[in-house]
């Protein structure tokens, strides 16, 4: 039996009643039994996906759509490996949310209590992970089971999409944050401490940079809480008796604050006293005092290696690349007051920013490291005190791949033969700076056409057009390209055939033919006045064919010509006539299978 089994058969005693009338009412249950009224957050919102929402921001009432079954296994409420990976994409979006909802929903046609319980738990799973990405994101998980279906008909296999996870945004902070109110600046022994104060909503994984030379150049700094609604940042590594310009601001997901005003600080060495006058000896001879020793002062206390675990590379949903890192801090942090890095082998160090408020102990941490793209780093960590450099951790190197995005993998290629409509699954491989569009091709890239919108395949397990482009019988050529602002990656290309399909056309429809003076005034045309066949044998009319011969000449199987014509017709075919000779015109229609076997025409006699 499987864990939610497990758990929906301890609850099915005392609770049946109360998660059978919550299921079929849409509340949520609480543990203690206790009906709540619970409105699903998706009627409101028109949740996207999670590509459908790549290099977004979403803000208050706009919501996020997972799949269950991507997420998790068969009656299961444990992320997939994978899942992992995909919240950290939906991460991305939720840079300017304070809080959110889960709202998790099952497919109907099994046990009320069983749906309920499941689909609650895999809402309290979710909520949880987000609100373990992304520290200071309040979160609130609610269960509906199966009664908001999305698809109400069909096997279960086709009602996959009800198994799904919806993630709100009930509070999000302003588009960028406000300037930090500075509530003290403090200059000592080669630092600054800066006490302040944010202002306005503060978004999870907001940061605050500092500079130091009047806002040219900033630097990101770990701002740890100091008191109610007050932070403090350090700035070390600055020259005594040398004056300072500081200025502070803010930086989240949305985008760069205002900075504070500037302030002008020296930082000083520590003042030194010099030792008291000791009283003169005693007229009276007395025995020598022996001097006792100095007392020795300890040496300091080296941090140890910081703990290096997985380090990698990203893209912001604004194209900006970074490393990222998360490492274990020293078993003893005692007078660490922050963590230096190298991306150079160790030449260079400078404060390492950190992506939540890693206080000093905390086990595990994450860092942001902006980079230039498309280079190769050796990362190394340390941690520092006040008057010493710790050990380095042990490196690792770090490929930022280039911000081109990567080529997608045309997976297949689904053609309606009787149409000719072509519609194409692909998977996004994430690579380089968000995508910002995918392109196809049908002609080996010559030309290229926007692909419209897509969404997630659940059948397949990868995305698909929902937008199928028309192709007439033939072999193409077929290529996909993601687009982002620093250029485009194109996939390999994918054989495409469309089959013939059908007859040919019949004849076309005979309406009326004649002489008539041409157009300059100066002789006489004859011309043919038609309509489209009755039958077209199956496939769509792609084209017409004329021929003009001499009067009472043969049909030459090689001297048809294309007739372009516009709208549905009548359409009239004239040619120049010779009065002495005669002629006559035919037309025939033609689709994808061939031309019409008969054709249609007009024989005019010499008129002399």
């Amino acid at each position: 039996m499987s864990t939610m089994s497990s758990i929906a058969a301890g609850e099915r005693g005392s609770r049946r009643r109360s998660a059978a009338l919550a299921s079929l009412a849409g509340l949520a249950l609480t543990s203690a039994g206790v009906l709540l009224h619970a409105p699903s957050a998706e009627a409101a919102a028109k949740p996207q996906t999670a590509h459908q929402v790549q290099g977004k921001q979403l803000k208050a009432g706009q919501s996020a759509r997972l799949s269950g079954d991507a997420l998790f296994g068969f009656d299961s409420a444990t992320l997939k490996p994978q899942a992992r990976a995909q919240l950290r994409q939906l991460e991305r979006a939720l840079k300017l949310a304070v809080s959110v909802s889960c709202d998790g929903y099952a497919d109907f046609g099994g046990n009320a209590d069983h749906e309920l319980a499941l689909s609650s738990h895999r809402a309290a799973v979710v909520c949880a992970q987000l609100a373990h990405q992304i520290p200071g994101l309040a979160t609130t998980a609610v269960g509906f089971g199966g009664t908001h279906p999305v698809v109400t008909a069909g096997t279960p296999a086709h009602r996959a999409a009800n198994r799904r996870v919806v993630i709100t945004v009930t509070k999000a902070a302003p588009a960028a944050p406000k300037a930090p109110r500075l509530d003290s600046i403090v200059a000592g022994n080669g630092r600054v401490t800066v006490t302040f104060t944010p202002r306005g909503v503060v978004a999870p994984g907001t940061r605050f940079e500092v500079s130091t030379d009047g806002g040219t150049h900033w630097r990101a700094v770990p701002a740890r809480q100091h008191g109610p609604g007050t932070h403090r940042v350090v700035v070390t590594g600055l020259h005594n008796h040398h004056a300072y310009r500081i200025v502070l601001r803010a930086r989240s997901g949305a985008g760069t604050g205002q900075h504070t005003r500037v302030h002008t600080v020296t930082p000083q060495p520590p003042v030194t006293h010099p030792a008291p006058t000791p009283p003169a000896p005693p007229t009276q001879p007395t025995p020598p005092t022996p001097t006792p020793p100095a007392p020795t002062q300890p040496a300091p206390t080296v941090p140890g290696a910081p703990q290096l675990g997985e380090a990698g590379s990203t893209y912001d949903a604004d194209g900006t690349a970074a490393v990222v890192a998360w490492f274990g801090q020293p078993a003893d942090v005692t007078g660490v007051t922050g963590y230096q890095y190298t991306l150079d082998g160790g030449e260079t160090w400078a404060s390492l920013p950190l992506v939540d408020d890693c206080t000093i102990g905390t086990d595990w941490c994450e860092a942001l490291i902006p980079v230039d793209p498309d280079a190769t780093y050796t990362l190394e960590i340390r941690a520092v005190t006040a008057t010493t450099n710790g050990l380095p951790s042990e490196s690792a190197t770090v490929v930022v791949p280039s911000a081109l995005p990567a080529a997608p993998t045309l997976d297949r290629a689904n053609v309606d033969p009787a149409t000719g409509a072509v519609t194409i699954g692909f998977t996004d491989n994430y690579g380089g700076a968000p995508v910002q569009n995918y392109q196809y091709s049908t002609d080996g890239g010559e030309t290229w056409q926007d692909l419209g919108s897509y969404d997630w395949d659940f059948g397949n397990g990868d995305e698909v057009a929902l937008n199928p482009f028309v192709l007439a019988p033939g072999s193409y050529s077929v290529l996909l390209r993601s687009v982002n602002g620093y250029g485009t990656g194109v996939s390999e290309a994918l054989v495409v055939t469309v089959p013939v399909t059908g007859n040919t056309p019949g004849a076309v429809a005979y309406n009326a033919a004649g002489l008539v003076e041409n157009g300059s005034g100066t002789g006489t045309d004859l011309y043919l006045t038609f309509g489209a066949p009755s039958d077209d044998g199956g496939s769509p009319i792609t084209g017409y064919q004329y021929q003009a011969l001499p009067y009472g000449a043969e049909l030459d199987p090689n001297g048809w010509q294309d007739f372009p014509v516009t709208g549905s017709g009548p359409y009239t075919v004239q040619v120049p006539f010779d009065p002495n000779l005669g002629g006559s015109l035919f037309v025939r229609a033609v689709n994808a299978v061939g031309p019409s076997s008969a054709a249609v025409g007009t024989n005019m006699p010499p008129q002399v």
